[in-house]
């Protein structure tokens, strides 16, 4: 079985590189914070934002000072890998995968634009494309071989920026990034 522990050490490194100054960042085209990988917007009870913005006077608005303070405390690491564990991992029975290779790609890609990311994972396994990890598809994924489901993957998660690019040129600028984030497992 996949284990989410090996499975953050890749979300940690996608989401911010492991880099103290880039841990609290503010992408381009969002509002509010991203903390390891966590959007303010979206988690509004998962990390404790509060706290966040208290560093954050104190550091006079300066995100890189905040950001490195911010690496270097416990709870907030552990707020952050709680997020992505009952989210993401728990929620959708990534962890009832058996190769960490698939449960990495499927992991990421569901952090970053939701449940198509499983969709495409049952498109190439052939079954049924709902959304929905159930126990057939499990068994699909489990049968599949781990490097051709990541090269397949990793194909489609390239499709998947490219429309959105496509469909709003001013994500472009994001591009570069999605394609190393595909690339990355």
């Amino acid at each position: 079985m996949a284990d989410f522990k090996e499975a953050y050490k890749h979300i940690i490194k996608a989401e911010f590189s492991n880099k103290p100054e880039s841990f609290l960042h503010i992408n381009k085209n969002e509002t509010g914070f991203t903390i390891g990988g966590v959007y303010e917007r979206w988690n509004h009870k998962a990390i404790d934002w509060t706290f966040i913005d208290r560093v954050m006077k104190m550091c006079q608005g300066d995100i890189k000072t905040a950001s490195r303070l911010l690496y270097f405390d416990k709870e907030i690491h552990i707020q952050v890998y709680k997020a992505f564990e009952l989210k993401y991992w728990n929620k959708h029975k990534i962890g009832e995968i058996n190769s960490q290779i698939i449960a990495n790609e499927i992991i990421l890609a569901l952090i970053n634009f939701g449940t198509d990311a499983i969709v495409y994972a049952q498109q190439i396994v052939g079954a049924k494309d709902d959304g929905i990890i159930g126990s057939k598809t499990i068994y699909a994924l489990n049968k599949y071989d781990e490097n051709r489901f990541s090269l397949e993957f990793d194909i489609k998660e390239i499709e998947h920026y490219r429309k959105i690019v496509k469909a709003n040129p001013k994500m472009a600028i994001n591009l570069k990034g999605w394609i190393n984030r595909a690339n990355y497992v």
